[in-house]
């Protein structure tokens, strides 16, 4: 019982580290976005024109997606995109963006997503990239209407409660995967007992 309160305890004091960090990126090798929403695209790819990194992955996105992405912001062709079209679940998009970093030789990545999505996103992402050195900086996109976060509100409680329950899933979907070295055929969301957990767990 005290066991499961200190973990709880040093998640919510994680996630306020996190949370609390001033952000100022620095240039990188890479800017991985992890899809979601629109903003998310839209920062990860001005970042891109402004030149902090010369490569940009957003997971997941297809040849066409990125094209129109490139169309809609009028991205200069000097960035190059990565393509990673397989992911279907925050860990997935680590693990998948993970296997890019590794394969390019990248030493640093400027990961871009929601500012409440940020501890879960960050942390997966460092857990993958472990003992690689690689240097991973953040940065959270605010989503209307929530500028970044309204702990004072019900629904900002809600949100962060449901990233805080989220991370325990996501991090035993990464343990699963380093188990079986691979990850599975059908998406972990659409299986029975997540969703039943997810409905016992989880606000609306």
């Amino acid at each position: 019982m005290y066991g499961c309160l200190i973990l709880i305890g040093a998640e919510c004091f994680y996630f306020y580290e996190i949370l609390s960090q001033k952000i100022s990126p620095e240039k990188a090798d890479v800017i991985v976005v992890f899809d979601g929403d629109s903003d998310r695209i839209k920062a990860g790819c001005e970042l891109a024109d402004s030149g902090y990194a010369p490569y940009l992955i957003i997971s997941p996105a297809s040849e066409k997606k990125l094209n129109n992405y490139r169309k809609k912001y009028n991205q200069s062709s000097v960035v190059k995109y990565i393509i990673e079209d397989k992911a279907r679940t925050t860990a997935e998009n680590a693990v998948y963006s993970g296997k890019i970093i590794a394969k390019h030789q990248f030493k640093s990545v400027i990961l871009v997503t929601s500012f409440y999505h940020l501890p879960r996103s960050c942390f997966l992402l460092k857990t993958v990239l472990a003992g690689s050195k690689v240097k991973v900086g953040t940065v959270g996109v605010a989503e209307k209407p929530m500028n970044p976060l309204d702990l004072q509100s019900w629904r900002g409680i809600k949100i962060m409660y449901n990233e805080i329950v989220k991370l325990w899933g996501s991090a035993g979907e990464l343990l699963l995967y380093k188990i079986r070295g691979c990850l599975p055929e059908k998406n972990p969301k659409e299986l029975p007992m997540i969703k039943y957990i997810k409905s016992l767990l989880l606000f609306d």
